[in-house]
């Protein structure tokens, strides 16, 4: 991900956490330099809970700092309690694996070792996550050095006058898909997570949607407070931004280019102490469970304006398998896959079976699982009719068999 010396993404996928991450850190950015922080509570919610890794990158030419590289990945472990760091019980954050605030791991282009080591040292899969550490930063310095060439191609003003248009292109498209899509008068939706594994629940989710002018405002007041349980989700504002670019580009215009610059179009208001912003140390390892239903509340906002987009309800979660122990040598084994669900039937046709909240995600293959872990696959199929009946039905629901 590429992001302007604002923390502006220009190109890639996830730019919402460069602006929290550049309000945390309280120190010098130098050349040589690299970060590293996964603690939701030191970075306003750039990311969401501990196994998400993000590193970043300033980008350096002739001395000057011209841009910003980022990438982030989830660790399948990062310590606490249970295997897999995604405790259904846990009621603080201390309970769900290692925290690191923003740090600098890299000085001078030199790893700080003794920091990634007891960083590791908290970790079930050391060897794992280092891996996938060095794989973010082998991504993030092919970005650097790309970012370097095009700069030295074209020169800075080429270069800094092309990442602005790129970022007014997307301002001017989305700004129209707002005045044709979001009117002017107030529109409200809710949803609810049945419940969180602790026989607590249900918990709302509520959002009144409105535009002023060019700008449309999204407004959260009336979601239940923050729960003592896990399912807590602290929404970075700029992070419902880009969900919502997203969302809104897919549905109504997929030519538009995907990036930073319409976030000035919209305003998120949302209330300390709920669901999506709790307070500190609340837990937050399973908070997928109200992120997927952030995207059906969007569904649902949005669809009031546009009838023909409009969709159901679908699985909205991303429900997580964790399976370890110690196999016939002694040896420690951790399998954590993601499990798919239906996605909502839509005016335009059905819903596709077995399908991941998030995109471009696909399943392990059984004969990996079978080879790699202590386990049988002994049936792996779509449930017939489990999607929901209808004119354009809901995608079905897969089922695993272990």
């Amino acid at each position: 991900m590429i992001a302007n010396l604002d923390g502006k993404m220009v190109v890639g996928q996830f730019g919402s956490f460069i602006h929290g991450f550049k309000e945390a850190f309280d120190g010098t950015i130098e050349e040589g330099d690299m970060f590293l922080t996964n603690d939701p509570y030191s970075c306003n919610g750039a990311v969401s809970h501990a196994n998400d890794w993000l590193l970043l990158r300033p980008i350096f030419k002739d001395g000057r700092l011209i841009a910003y590289a980022a990438m982030f990945g989830h660790m399948t472990d990062v310590g606490g309690k249970v295997p897999g760091s995604l405790p259904t019980d846990a009621t603080q954050i201390f309970e769900e694996g290692v925290r690191v605030p923003p740090t600098k791991i890299y000085k001078n282009d030199e790893l700080q070792e003794e920091i990634l080591n007891i960083i590791l040292h908290n970790c079930r899969l050391p060897i794992w996550n280092k891996s996938d550490f060095n794989a973010i930063v082998a991504s993030i310095r092919t970005a650097e050095k790309r970012v370097i060439e095009m700069a030295d191609r074209f020169g800075d003003d080429i270069f800094y006058s092309a990442l602005e248009d790129l970022l007014d292109r997307n301002k001017k498209a989305m700004g129209k898909l707002i005045m044709n899509t979001v009117p002017t008068e107030k529109q409200y939706f809710e949803d609810y997570i049945c419940d969180d594994g602790l026989e607590m629940g249900p918990y709302r989710i509520k959002c009144a949607m409105w535009r002023e002018g060019k700008k449309v405002i999204f407004d959260f007041e009336g979601t239940d407070p923050q729960s003592i349980s896990s399912v807590n989700f602290f929404l970075n504002e700029e992070m419902f931004k880009m969900f919502c670019g997203v969302y809104m580009i897919m549905v109504f215009d997929p030519a538009i280019m995907f990036n930073d610059g319409f976030y000035d179009l919209m305003e998120v208001k949302i209330p300390e102490g709920t669901l999506l912003k709790p307070n500190y140390p609340a837990a937050l390892s399973c908070r997928t469970h109200a992120l997927g239903r952030i995207f059906d509340v969007l569904g649902g906002l949005l669809g009031q304006g546009a009838p023909e987009f409009l969709c159901g309800a679908g699985f909205s979660d991303s429900p997580h398998l964790m399976y370890s122990g110690y196999d016939k040598n002694g040896e420690w084994y951790q399998l954590y896959m993601i499990g798919f669900g239906g996605v909502p039937g839509k005016p335009m046709g059905d819903g596709p079976d077995g399908h991941s909240l998030w995109p471009s995600f696909t399943n392990v293959p059984n004969e990996f699982l079978e080879s790699y872990f202590p386990l049988v696959i002994e049936e792996y199929y779509t449930v017939p009719d489990s999607g929901g009946a209808g004119y354009n039905r809901g995608g079905n629901a897969l089922l695993y068999n272990l």
